[in-house]
């Protein structure tokens, strides 16, 4: 791991508080209640980003586990920011052995270059969204 990142895996291994406060800085999900976060937590794949024991990055997938998977809630604390806690993160994603051999997407409007270096490549598609 990139500057001794640890990545720690599974929805028991999160800090609720910390994905919480995490979560609170993104323009995405900033008002999201923490009930719908603990739901959605308990229903994904968790990857953690931890500077000892203090957990600094999250991400969910959402995935069938046979075919595809979905990236979702990737967030690095913003004082950890270009350090390279990002790409520690999405390499453990990539590189899980659940994961192998499926297709990723996501949606990003600002990250795509961290995303190319793990693989992802933009996709000339339609997007469609049913709103709630």
């Amino acid at each position: 791991m990139e500057r001794g990142f640890q990545v720690r895996v599974g929805v028991k291994n999160m800090v609720f508080e910390d994905v919480i406060r995490l979560i609170r800085q993104t323009y995405w999900a900033k008002d999201r209640p923490e009930e719908t976060m603990r739901k959605a937590m308990e229903h994904s794949l968790c990857f953690g980003v931890f500077d000892g024991e203090r957990q600094i990055g999250f991400c969910r997938i959402i995935t069938d586990l046979s075919v595809i998977y979905y990236v979702a809630d990737v967030i690095v604390d913003k004082d950890h920011r270009h350090r390279g806690a990002a790409l520690t993160m999405m390499k453990a994603v990539v590189a899980h052995p659940d994961l192998e051999g499926l297709r990723g997407i996501l949606i990003t409007k600002d990250a795509q270059d961290l995303y190319r270096k793990v693989g992802f490549e933009i996709y000339p598609i339609h997007f469609m969204e049913k709103k709630v």
